[in-house]
């Protein structure tokens, strides 16, 4: 679909940043407005049977509340009450194209920020109870109302209820509410407390940030520079002499060990790369599938000539960045490619949000190695050829 900018209606991108961004939450009436949900209840039910979907199954009419993982075989989800119940499917953007084109509103945020779209339907009084989230969500009211409640001040230490199987706050006292409808929008930052629960048959779409905490990175970059490592690079004591007391560690060897694991993560430019790598690489493990046949740039250029446009694939976070040494590299779905050729304006036109058709492509594709380049991330599936 068409999306007209700015993105959120009467509030302008900057005003949201400033005052509302990690900040406070906001609701945003009608932002929609005549737009169609992409997808229908019976269509998300029917991907929470799908293998290759993260679907659960939440029965919140007793106590304690009961979840179920799926896939759901065909018919189990039809014998359900009728009150009470939530199906929740993750990474529907990745199952379906539709629902991806909704991420092209939120292109204000940074590619690598944004993570996927989760979309739960809910039987009248269904929900998942109060939580919070560690990311930033946009919750879009798809089909039907749905109350929500939050507390406004953050809980960055929450305590959760020992008897549930869902991740539930032991206490929620709200002291705000409102009614989404179809078209709605409500952000709400990180770690506020909230707690949704359907009036009537309703199917919303939450689109979550990605947010890598400090102990994740640390745990990818430690493996990485493990694996990049020499075995052989272990401690030397020459000058070891005798000690009284062999059950202490002396200051000076936990200096010099101190600093053997800092030199390992001395090299800015080497963590700089890691990094482009982890946020752009997708969090559950998927990324778009490449192209069952090579495609030349000369059927590319083809295509584009004939109307065809070039968009960043479903699951492909895409993002670049100007190494002091390396120079501009492009990184998607945790690869990299040099861009050789085309500098800044070639890098931002591939990892834009706006789709590249034949005049846009143009000077690229004349280009020998822009044209490589393109050809590249196309048969990567970073880059995927639609229409025409």
């Amino acid at each position: 679909m068409a999306i007209p900018f700015p993105p959120l209606g009467a509030l302008t991108v900057d005003r949201f940043l400033s005052q509302y961004w990690q900040k406070k939450p906001v609701l945003i009436r009608g932002l929609f407005g005549n737009w169609t949900c992409p997808i229908s209840p019976e269509e998300l039910l029917a991907l929470a049977a799908r293998e290759d979907a993260d679907s659960r199954l939440i029965l919140t009419g007793s106590e304690p509340v009961e979840l179920y993982h799926g896939p759901f075989e065909d018919g189990e989800l039809g014998d359900l009450p009728e009150t009470e119940w939530t199906v929740l499917v993750q990474e529907v953007d990745r199952l379906d194209p539709r629902v991806a084109e909704l991420l092209g509103w939120f292109r204000f945020l940074p590619n690598w920020r944004l993570d996927d779209i989760m979309v739960s339907y809910a039987a009248p009084g269904g929900g998942v109870g109060a939580h919070t989230d560690r990311y930033d969500v946009f919750l879009v009211q798809g089909h039907g109302r749905r109350r929500w409640e939050i507390e406004t001040t953050p809980r960055h230490d929450p305590v959760w209820r020992e008897d549930s199987e869902v991740a539930q706050l032991a206490s929620f006292h709200p002291d705000e509410s409102w009614v989404l409808e179809p078209g709605d929008v409500l952000y709400l930052p990180p770690m506020i407390p909230h707690n949704g629960v359907a009036l009537e048959p309703c199917l919303t779409l939450s689109v979550g940030c990605r947010a890598p905490s400090t102990s994740e990175m640390l745990s990818g970059i430690l493996a990485y520079v493990a694996e990049e490592g020499s075995d052989e690079d272990r401690h030397t004591d020459p000058d070891l002499e005798p000690d009284g007391d062999p059950g202490r560690i002396r200051p000076e060897v936990l200096a010099s060990l101190r600093s053997r694991i800092r030199s390992a993560m001395a090299d800015d430019e080497a963590l700089d790369r890691w990094i482009a790598r982890y946020v752009t690489e997708p969090v559950r493990g998927h990324s778009g599938p490449p192209p069952r046949r090579w495609i030349p740039p000369a059927t590319i250029r083809r295509r584009l000539e004939a109307g065809a446009v070039l968009v960043p694939s479903v699951r492909s976070q895409v993002a670049w960045v100007d190494h002091a040494e390396a120079g501009i590299t492009l990184y998607a779905s945790g690869q990299a490619y040099a861009v050789r050729s085309g500098g800044p304006a070639l890098a931002a036109l591939l990892a834009g949000s706006e789709p590249i058709d034949a005049a846009r492509a143009a000077g690229p594709m004349n280009d020998p190695v822009q044209s490589e380049l393109i050809t590249s991330l196309v048969n990567a599936g970073v880059l995927a050829l639609r229409g025409a």
